[in-house]
């Protein structure tokens, strides 16, 4: 699947080709990182939470808000960069010391161009 980020002109892609268009240069790895806590509240309704069963709508909420930082930073390294693309996009979640989620978004910067 592949997608052109509105919010940075990037076309975005896990996968290793962009259809219509060659990888003109492989530029580097990029990667984008967001920690966030999540909160004390929100901690004791996911305890809460499973313990019933059902969705943990405040850890989702968390980690969405978290994925976009991360994928901003990523395509904001990838634009310094002069890329106009990431191919091989990857999303990593790590839940660590009670409260903190960090999200990494990793990818391969290139630069495309269109074939005739």
């Amino acid at each position: 699947m592949q997608l052109l980020n509105s919010e940075t002109g990037l076309v975005l892609t896990t996968s290793d080709l962009v259809q219509g268009h060659s990888i003109r240069d492989y530029v580097g790895i990029v990667a984008g990182e967001a920690l966030l806590g999540t909160g004390a509240i929100s901690d004791f309704s996911a305890k809460v939470t499973d313990f019933f069963g059902g969705r943990i709508v405040n850890y989702e909420n968390t980690f969405y808000e978290a994925r976009g930082t991360a994928i901003k930073e990523m395509c904001d390294r990838a634009k310094q960069m002069a890329c106009n693309a990431i191919i091989g996009v990857d999303i990593d979640l790590a839940v660590f010391m009670d409260g903190y989620m960090l999200v990494t978004a990793t990818g391969t910067a290139v630069r495309l161009k269109k074939k005739n």
